[in-house]
């Protein structure tokens, strides 16, 4: 596994989980994993949670583009 693939799997399992606990959260249940981050006060949980969510877009975003070909595509 290269670092391209590392980095994508990271990002998707931090979009995944941030995501899902939003969604369980709601329903009432909670992550096992997760289950020290409901015990913070107000919406901090929500914005860890939603900071999971974004940071995983970004890399995933940022891992998958090909850079060498932005630049070559832009001046055609």
């Amino acid at each position: 596994m290269n670092k391209k693939e590392l980095y994508t799997t990271i990002g998707f399992l931090l979009f995944a989980g941030g995501l899902t606990s939003i969604i369980l959260n709601i329903v009432g249940v909670e992550w096992i994993l997760l289950k020290w981050m409901n015990a913070l006060p107000g919406y901090i949980s929500f914005l860890l949670k939603l900071l999971m969510i974004i940071t995983g877009i970004i890399m995933i975003y940022f891992h998958q583009v090909d850079w060498r070909n932005v630049d070559d595509e832009e001046g055609k």
